[in-house]
């Protein structure tokens, strides 16, 4: 973007984040989003139009790519956003949504291990380098072949 945000659009961004927010706690925490939670995201995501675009996926089938169109480009990065929040949430059962358990990071996380135990954000910014940064330090090191071990 080539401008900086105006104060309503950072308004309307920090509102969606506080939305998101309190909407991956609920999940995080083994519930289900409430009639009135539920209201919230679809008002957001049903807000503009969209073009449904059947696409072949690299691996076999099919999947539908919903696109906003038309509105003003905060409204379409809030349902753009929405949306994305809204598939994770339909992709996975029991929910693999969770907030990372590191107190200065706080993101949601998709949690993809097969057990579900994952706690910590692994990745780029300050939060996902010192979890892994904290990982390869505790990892014992790997048992190496050596010619006497064969």
């Amino acid at each position: 973007m080539s401008r900086r945000l105006t104060w309503l659009e950072r308004r309307r961004l920090d509102e969606l984040r506080s939305l998101l927010g309190r909407l991956a706690d609920s999940v995080a925490a083994g519930g289900r989003l409430s009639v009135h939670e539920l209201a919230e995201l679809n008002a957001i995501t049903g807000r503009l139009p969209v073009r449904a675009q059947l696409e072949a996926q690299p691996g076999g089938g099919y999947v539908v790519d919903f696109t906003p169109v038309g509105g003003a480009w905060i409204d379409r990065v809030e349902r753009e956003l929405s949306g994305a929040f809204a598939s994770i949430l339909r992709r996975s059962n029991p929910p693999r949504l969770k907030r990372c358990a590191e107190s200065s990071c706080r993101r949601a996380l998709y949690d993809e291990t097969r057990s579900r135990t994952s706690r910590l954000r692994v990745g780029p910014g300050p939060a996902g380098w010192a979890a892994w940064a904290s990982l390869t330090r505790t990892r014992p090191a790997p048992a190496r072949l050596t010619p006497r071990s064969l």
